[in-house]
């Protein structure tokens, strides 16, 4: 008991160890007054007194990250908490199940732990949008892996993928004087020309109220407004013009161009949070790694997330990434069915962006269904851009959950001008079959923010993997893993069941009911392993324990998962691994090329 309590305030030491250099501080010049006060003289009360002068900073520093301190130790608090409660119900709920002997596959069973699935999701859910910080962020992911998560964890955090709250007007606004985005500043420049300074472009602070008042989106870093871009140009008008002699506008006006724009907007403070809230996910990670080796896996990602994730805090590398992204797919000849939103005007912590009409997310069912949408070539569409970057140029947005992912209407012969009579809203959907055929569909990836780039000899080893897997060589995939640097304690003896683990992640795509089907039926292949290990003396102890795991898991895993959780969503069947090794393929073909042609011939090999 002890031991479990010494641990407890070492754990909440360890959250508040900024605390260390002022308290050391405060206490050497309190040890240095009362080793030379003695009595109340005047000579000693003018040591005290020089003492005292000499503490009083560092007084203010204590009290000062005091304050700091409390309010992350009730954040903290609070976050253990949520976990403690979460982690307690299920092992409570599964020791109930093994009271009610419950068999392991049985319908009764699953009831059990659906109903204790509509008490603790909704509890985490809430608390999660509360949090804000990477917990939304977590929870954006669980909601669009409909072929893992219980119906009633994918409906509880559905709503964090762009309904979180929202900072206040005056602190938006606030944000956007400081980054100069309203012009006057030193923060925000042109998009793109690599120097500071605004330049002729600047956000129209006339309506700046009217854009802090209302986020059309607010998610776990950001917040999303609608404003307009303003354009002083060195047009000069003349007064004989017909415009001047009927406006009365005087000669050598500057002509102001409005163009409608998304204005992203960094929520205040979150930078710190999202380093703190890290840690603590890393904390709580290895707590359960203690109590069950298998959570292993999870504790390394999250570590390599950790080495991440300050990236996805400046956005000016967001729109860093962006670029190369607008890059990459224009020498693909993809530019034309993917839309990335050309970044305006950046800064540190806001920028301005594109706006795309007529867009609504890739789960948006009934917004399909109007615009007669075809779903699965869509899904195809996209699942085949995600693998080509992931495994053909190894640059990819490692964030793609719904609110990410749009869908943009295109009306042909429609006139897309930047004036201010455009409209601020999409029209109304097309319901007669004639306007559907005038349609036409276009992806738009949004928020690069958190891009990884595979190093090389990582993304030989998932072209390696995926193209084995698809070709059924076991041998070949067996030496991709090594080569990414997988391992468990079962490769010496079986390593083809890590091959079937992968062959399981990377599956074709399907809907709900069928990935649950799988998911079943994977488990109780490895329940029927372990017993046969057994049953030949050959188990080892503990178990199947992962022992290495690569970083770069992390990321395509989650990428790939959420393309297989957006195809659950409308039950769209989709061979994974021959799109996949399609890209990889391509990619080896391209470098191959690249590697023996001229520089003249360098152009059309990178296409």
């Amino acid at each position: 008991s002890s031991r479990r309590w010494a641990f407890a305030v070492a754990f909440v030491l360890f959250d508040a160890r900024d605390l260390a250099v002022p308290a050391a501080a405060l206490a050497l010049c309190a040890l240095w007054y009362c080793s030379s006060g003695v009595g109340v003289s005047s000579s000693s009360w003018g040591v005290a007194r020089l003492v005292l002068l000499g503490a009083a900073p560092s007084g203010v520093a204590v009290a000062a990250r005091l304050h700091a301190a409390s309010l992350g130790l009730v954040r903290g608090a609070h976050v253990y908490l949520v976990a403690a409660v979460a982690i307690a119900s299920y092992a409570l709920a599964k020791l109930g199940a093994t009271a009610l002997k419950l068999p392991k596959e049985s319908p009764e069973r699953a009831a059990w732990f659906a109903r204790v699935d509509t008490v603790v999701a909704p509890f985490v859910a809430a608390n999660f949008a509360a949090l804000q910080s990477i917990w939304v962020k977590i929870g954006q992911y669980v909601s669009v892996r409909a072929d893992v998560a219980p119906p009633a964890w994918k409906d509880a955090f559905a709503h964090l993928q762009d309904a979180c709250p929202a900072d206040s007007p005056s602190a938006v606004l606030e944000t956007l004087r400081e980054e100069g985005l309203f012009g006057g500043g030193d923060s925000a420049r042109a998009a793109g020309d690599g120097r500071r300074g605004v330049g002729a472009k600047r956000l129209d602070d006339s309506d700046a109220d009217a854009l802090a008042s209302s986020a059309i989106a607010s998610a776990s870093i950001a917040q999303v407004h609608v404003g307009h871009l303003v354009d002083d140009d060195d047009d000069e008008y003349s007064s004989e013009t017909p415009r001047v002699q009927q406006h009365g506008v005087q000669g050598n006006r500057r002509r102001r161009r409005r163009q409608k724009v998304a204005v992203k907007v960094q929520h205040r403070g979150v930078a710190a949070l999202f380093t703190a809230d890290i840690r603590r996910a890393v904390k709580i990670a290895r707590f359960c790694e203690r109590l069950d080796a298998q959570y292993e896996p999870l504790r390394t990602i999250l570590e390599a997330w950790q080495t991440e994730i300050h990236n996805e805090l400046s956005f000016l590398q967001e729109i860093t990434n962006a670029e190369r992204a607008k890059r990459l797919l224009a020498a693909a000849e993809r530019a034309g069915r993917v839309v990335v939103p050309e970044p305006l005007l950046a800064a540190d912590r806001a920028f301005a962006m594109a706006f795309v009409d007529d867009a609504a997310k890739i789960d948006d069912r009934a917004m399909l269904e109007a615009y007669d949408v075809d779903v699965r070539a869509l899904c195809l569409r996209l699942v085949h851009l995600v693998a080509h970057l992931v495994f053909d140029r190894g640059f990819f947005n490692c964030d793609p959950h719904c609110g990410n992912v749009l869908w943009h209407v295109v009306k042909r012969g429609s006139d897309n001008d930047d004036d201010d009579d455009a409209p601020e809203t999409s029209p109304p959907p097309a319901t007669d079959a004639a306007s559907k055929k005038h349609a036409d569909v276009t992806l738009a990836l949004l928020d690069w923010g958190w891009a990884h780039e595979l190093k090389r000899e990582q993304l030989r080893g998932w072209r390696a993997l995926v193209t084995s897997l698809q070709q059924l060589d076991t041998s070949g995939a067996i030496d991709a893993l090594r080569q990414l640097g997988y391992a468990n304690n079962q490769d010496d003896r079986a390593p083809e069941r890590s091959v079937s683990f992968f062959a399981f992640l990377l599956r074709d795509t399907a809907g709900v009911a069928q990935s649950n089907k799988e998911h079943k039926a994977f488990g109780a292949d490895r329940a029927r392993q372990q017993k046969d290990d057994e049953g030949k003396g050959v188990r080892e102890k503990g178990g199947r324990k992962v022992t290495k795991v690569p970083e770069s898991l992390m990321f395509v895993g989650r990428v790939m998962g959420a393309m297989r959780g957006i195809c659950a969503i409308h039950d769209v069947n989709i061979s994974l691994l021959d799109v996949m090794a399609a890209h990889a393929k391509a990619g080896e073909a391209r470098e191959a090329l690249l590697a023996t042609s001229s520089e003249e011939d360098a152009g059309f090999v990178l296409v």
